[in-house]
This record gives structure tokens, C-alpha cells and sequence, in this order.
């Protein structure tokens, strides 16, 4: 009995799984039907979408090709009625292409002749161009010049025993910018310095700004001499016993000219004075200026 109920049961499990599997394969064939069926699909779509660029493409040749017949046909009427012939279908196939061919070479003239004018009008700019930038428009450095130069304060005390001195010089530097050009010159940060026999002893600054055209700006500076950095200076002592300190003014300033809008050209000018300020009657001397420009 129980090897029977075993056969029975071992039956049962083999026709679930041959029910299961049939169930898969079943499953497994409707998928591949679906994927059949997508793909089949798909390829309809592309065809038709194909087939709609294609009408596309020839509704869009036939329209180009009647523009061109219509403006062939208005063209060709034209000239009928400006030159009235005889009715078309009387016409010998000769005469028509030789209308033809008179008209394509009048239309190509025409062309040549714009193209010609175009060139021309082009090519007369671009010499106006540069005539302007080359005698009205060309660049010009501005010129830097000392005017004046005044002791404001003049302070010295003598140390005989240390042999050192105390000096405090204070100067009013009058400064004027010409710029010849026909443009305004826009001039960066500057700065102006005093010199005691080539060492810096003081400086000040000239803030960025501009010079119209054919115009001279006046630059009102005060220089002072920083006392510190003449200590190390071992020739201070005998300047200031001789009587005659000397000094010179150094003024640099850069910047660009813009010629016509696009043209930009750079621009270095600078001045150096040389003077002795007279310990006695507190008095500036002669000076002597040198002036230097770039571009």
C-alpha cells in the first residue's frame, strides 16, 4: 500500500511539473509573439515615417522647381512685352533657346555688375580706414612738462657732533599733460617722484583719468622728502654745508589711445628735472628737463 501511495504521489508531482513546464513554454511563446509583434511594429512606423520624408522631399523639389518655372515664365513675358514678337507656337525651337540664352547672360551682367559694386564701395572703406589712421587719427604721444617748482618748507638742522643732519623739504610741482591727438588719451595710475642723487626719497601718487583731444590737464603735486631714508645717506651732510641741496622731479605716465573705435595703441611719456634747492635763501635754482615719450 505505501509503495502505491508513493507511485501515486511521485505521478502527481511529475504531471505539476509537466503542467508547470508547459505553462513556461506557453509563457515564453506569448513574449516572443509580443517582441515579434513590437518589432514588426517598429519597422512599420520607420517605413511610414521613411515614405512621409520622402513625399516630404519631393513636395518641397516640385514647389522649388515651380518657383523657378514661375519666375522663368514672369521673366520671360517681360521681355516678350518689351520686345514684342511673334506668338510663341509660330517660334522656331532655335529662336526660344536663343531668348533664353539672352537672358541668362543679361541676368549674369547684372550680377558681375553688383559684385563689382560691392567690391568697389568695400575696398574704398577700408582705404578711408587707413588714410584716418594715418594722418588725422595718427597716434601722438602727450607730453609731460614741469611748469613750476616751488620750495613750500624747508626745515634743517645740523648735528656737528654726529655728523648727521636733519633735513624736512616740502616742494609744489605744477605738471601739465598735452594730448595732440584727435582722441582722448585714458592714462592709468601714475605717480611722481623726488630723487636725491638717484635714491627715492619721496613720492606721490596720480590717480587714473582721462585727457580729451587737443587738450592740456594741469597736475598740482606736493612732494616731500621722507627724512628716514636720507640717514643711511653719507653725502647729505656735505650738500647741506655747501649750502646747495641737489634734487630732481621724475613724472611717469602711461596709457592708450583708441583710433576709430578698435585701434588701441599704447603710450609712455616721461619727464626728469634736475635742480639744487639753495640752502641759503630758500630758493629753487635752475632746472634742467628731459622729456621722453613711447608708443
Amino acid at each position: 500500500m505505501k509503495k502505491e501511495k508513493e507511485k501515486a504521489r511521485n505521478e502527481r508531482k511529475k504531471e505539476k511539473e509537466e503542467e508547470e513546464e508547459e505553462e513556461e513554454e506557453e509563457e515564453e511563446e506569448e513574449r516572443a509573439a509580443r517582441r515579434r509583434r513590437c518589432s514588426e511594429n517598429k519597422e512599420k512606423e520607420k517605413a511610414s515615417n521613411e515614405r512621409k520624408e520622402e513625399e516630404e522631399e519631393e513636395e518641397e523639389k516640385e514647389c522649388v522647381h515651380d518657383l523657378c518655372w514661375d519666375g522663368y515664365q514672369f521673366e520671360r513675358s517681360t521681355t516678350q512685352l518689351r520686345n514684342p514678337s511673334p506668338p510663341q507656337s509660330s517660334l522656331p525651337k532655335i529662336q526660344i533657346d536663343k531668348e533664353e540664352k539672352s537672358i541668362m547672360k543679361v541676368n549674369s551682367g547684372r550680377g558681375r555688375k553688383v559684385c563689382l559694386v560691392v567690391t568697389g564701395v568695400v575696398i574704398a572703406i577700408v582705404l578711408l580706414i587707413v588714410i584716418l589712421a594715418m594722418t588725422v587719427f595718427k597716434a601722438k604721444h602727450p607730453v609731460n612738462t614741469v611748469d613750476s617748482l616751488r620750495l613750500q618748507d624747508l626745515k634743517v638742522s645740523l648735528d656737528i657732533a654726529r655728523l648727521s643732519v636733519d633735513l624736512n623739504v616740502t616742494l609744489d610741482v605744477d605738471v601739465s599733460v598735452k594730448n595732440p591727438n584727435k582722441v582722448g588719451f585714458k592714462y592709468s595710475d601714475s605717480s611722481a617722484q623726488l630723487n636725491y642723487r638717484g635714491q627715492q626719497v619721496g613720492e606721490v601718487p596720480i590717480p587714473a583719468g582721462e585727457i580729451s583731444a587737443d587738450e592740456t590737464k594741469g597736475f598740482n603735486l606736493t612732494l616731500t622728502i621722507m627724512a628716514d631714508r636720507l640717514l643711511s645717506n653719507s653725502q647729505v651732510y656735505s650738500d647741506v654745508i655747501s649750502g646747495s641741496l641737489p634734487l630732481s622731479t621724475f613724472v611717469r605716465m602711461s596709457g592708450k589711445v583708441s583710433i576709430l573705435g578698435f585701434i588701441k595703441v599704447h603710450v609712455v611719456s616721461s619727464t626728469t628735472c634736475d635742480f639744487a634747492v639753495n640752502l641759503s635763501n630758500r630758493t629753487v635754482g635752475h632746472q634742467e628737463c628731459q622729456y621722453k615719450t613711447k608708443l
